[in-house]
């Protein structure tokens, strides 16, 4: 029984509702799926000038870049789980091994930055009624209260009806 069908009817609801709790959406979906999440990229990770809609949650000043990080994230056995979308801003991420692995290796944003203490602020969520995705969730990862990253999540309705 997934996590949604336990809580409501409505796919993607309970998972909108775990993340309010500050959960990092890596965590929630390895626990659910009860496998290793894995994240694949749809090509390089450009420098990214941020807009003024992610310098908001991040606390960053105009003309601050940041690396724009897109892709899916999969299970073990390779399901799909949600397609992502992230930024997150090297200069505040103090360790450098977690952004070597960030650049170089399949581990999810959340996975890399866990050891760091890294925490989730959720910013909100959308539960889609119909169609591939069942909810659009963002949140801020910190790092010892300082936003490192902003992420997106799209939860495909296949993992979140059974995941």
């Amino acid at each position: 029984m997934s996590l949604d069908t336990a809580i409501t009817p409505l796919p993607g609801a309970g998972i909108a509702a775990a993340l309010d709790g500050g959960e990092l959406f890596t965590d929630l979906a390895a626990r659910l799926s009860g496998e290793k999440i894995t994240f694949r990229a749809d090509g390089p990770s450009p420098v990214w000038s941020l807009t003024a809609a992610e310098r908001g949650p991040l606390r960053a000043k105009p003309g601050v870049q940041g690396i724009r990080r897109c892709g899916a994230l999969r299970t073990g056995s390779g399901r799909d789980v949600a397609r992502v979308t992230a930024v997150y801003l090297p200069y505040r991420i103090p360790d450098a091994a977690a952004l070597r692995n960030l650049c170089m290796t399949s581990e999810p944003l959340g996975a890399v930055l866990a050891p760091l203490g890294a925490t989730r602020q959720f910013l909100g969520a959308m539960v889609i009624f119909s169609g591939e995705i069942a909810v659009r969730t963002r949140g801020l990862l910190l790092i010892g209260g300082v936003p490192v990253a902003l992420a997106e999540e799209q939860v495909l309705r296949s993992f979140a009806v059974a995941p």
